[in-house]
């Protein structure tokens, strides 16, 4: 037999060992289970195989450093019974690479395997890029990196279990004139600042186009009373 690591999977929902968010990704502050898939490239069925983890890092502590499986048979993977568990630093740095050694011994073999997870640390503030790639946000940008709070960059698509990662949003419309929010983007919004979400939005022309929406009045608190003379710049009414 010849075991080697195919790959990680990683579990931080909030059942078993685990205590995260369920996004299935390693997130900062978070208990994490990982699972090893097990290859067999060798000529004989691998039983009993085990695993062992070390990792030289600061931002993690492993609270489970081994990882079992009953058997491994020739040309095949096999999931592990258990997961290794790891505590994640709140304080980790964004998008930290944490290297992992393993070790396999198997009937009186041992191989060894690496793998890495990257931790990802949300920013305090996400900002929602609506303006058709027009790059509207950079004076928010600018504003958040001079005030040294951190963002994470989103789009319209962005799931609302995703928003609610987030206490405050800025959406940015841009000079969008026409579906500057659909349908979608409202009941989105409207359950963001129903789930206790604060929201900055910002664009040309939102009470033009949707100021007969309910959402308009109902949760943006605006009475759209028309635009300004079409050829008069920065000039506010």
């Amino acid at each position: 037999p010849y075991v080697h690591l195919q790959n990680i999977v990683i579990d931080d929902d909030s059942s078993g060992s685990s205590l995260g968010n369920g996004n299935g990704i390693a997130d900062a502050g978070e208990t994490i289970e990982i699972f090893g898939n097990f290859m067999n490239t060798g000529n004989l069925d691998a039983h009993d195989v085990l695993g062992k983890a070390q990792a030289a890092s600061p931002w993690i502590t492993i609270l489970t450093d081994s990882i079992e499986v009953d058997s491994v048979p020739v040309g095949s993977t096999a999931l592990s019974n258990n997961a290794f568990v790891v505590n994640i630093n709140p304080g980790t740095p964004k998008n930290t690479e944490i290297q992992f050694s393993l070790t396999i011994d198997y009937q009186g073999y041992s191989t060894s395997s690496d793998f890495e997870i990257s931790v990802y640390n949300r920013g305090d503030v996400l900002i929602v890029e609506d303006d058709d790639g027009g790059n509207g946000i950079s004076d928010y940008v600018l504003a958040l990196d001079s005030l040294e709070i951190s963002y994470d960059v989103g789009n319209p698509n962005t799931t609302l279990t995703d928003m609610m990662e987030y206490d405050y949003m800025i959406w940015f419309c841009g000079t969008e004139f026409s579906s500057t929010l659909t349908s979608s983007d409202q009941q989105k919004l409207a359950d963001y600042l129903n789930n206790g979400g604060k929201l900055f939005i910002s664009g040309n022309d939102i009470g033009y186009d949707i100021n007969n929406d309910p959402f308009y009045s109902n949760y943006l608190k605006a009475n759209y009373l028309g635009d300004g003379p079409f050829d008069i710049i920065n000039t506010v009414y």
